[in-house]
């Protein structure tokens, strides 16, 4: 699946990263990315996500 921007990164948990994610076709949607997605898009976006191609990954609040 194509996306064209991600925003508002933030970890949701061990391995999970919330992001808003603008899907081609679909729009903005919130999306929760994983290592483990089985969804090649999924995977592809917690990876570039970790790598930091999106800017910094928040720290959610329950974290703290």
């Amino acid at each position: 699946m194509k996306y064209k921007t991600v925003t508002n990164l933030r970890w949701s948990g061990a391995d999970m990263i919330d992001m808003m994610v603008d899907f081609e076709g679909i729009g903005p949607v919130p999306f929760t990315a994983t290592p483990n997605d089985c969804e090649a898009h999924g995977r592809e976006l917690y990876a570039r996500a970790v790598a930091g191609d999106f800017g910094p990954i928040a720290i959610s609040e329950e974290s703290e």
